[in-house]
Order: structure tokens, then C-alpha cells, then sequence
């Protein structure tokens, strides 16, 4: 899993891991470092995630989405419960 990219190789450190000098081209410019590109010795990749990984993923996107709903709905129903709604944020809440 590619971890830092740097055009200087001076500012690399890296403890524990390995640094690779990969040739300049679109397809390594495509790379990042949010863990979905890896190098396997000769090219840089799209990373593959096992089914496990795949499903934390998914639970992770839904608590996030889950949680932006809540902040959209909890104002509207409290507004709607105080009487304070107006007629467009009732509608928002069907």
C-alpha cells in the first residue's frame, strides 16, 4: 500500500516500510495516499479490497450517511414537534 509520494526522495522516511523510485509517467501520477494504490515491485496499481475490507467500507459509509441524515431531520422534527415548523419543513419530513 503506497503510504507517501514525494518527488524528493529526501523527504521520505520511512520506518519499518520500503521506498521505491518509480519512473514519472500519467499512470504513476494517478496515485495517492489514501491507501487504494499499492506497488507490487514493477508498476503502481489500483489497490484489490478483500470482501472483509469491502464490508467495513460499507458500514462506514452508512454511519456517516446515517448520521448526516440525523443532522438534517432532527431540527425538523423537533420544529414540527414544538409546533414550530413551517408548512415547507413539514413537507421536508414526508
Amino acid at each position: 500500500i503506497i503510504r507517501s509520494i514525494s518527488k524528493d526522495v529526501t523527504m521520505l522516511w520511512p520506518e519499518n516500510l520500503s521506498v521505491a523510485e518509480v519512473p514519472d509517467t500519467t499512470a504513476s501520477r494517478r496515485a495517492d495516499i489514501n491507501g487504494g494504490w499499492v506497488f507490487d515491485g514493477d508498476k503502481i496499481s489500483p489497490r484489490t479490497y478483500t470482501p472483509e475490507e469491502l464490508q467495513r467500507q460499507a458500514e462506514s459509509k452508512k454511519k456517516t450517511l446515517l448520521a448526516a441524515a440525523d443532522a438534517a431531520i432532527a431540527p425538523l422534527s423537533r420544529a414540527v414537534k414544538l409546533g414550530m415548523a413551517t408548512e415547507q419543513e413539514e413537507k421536508m419530513l414526508t
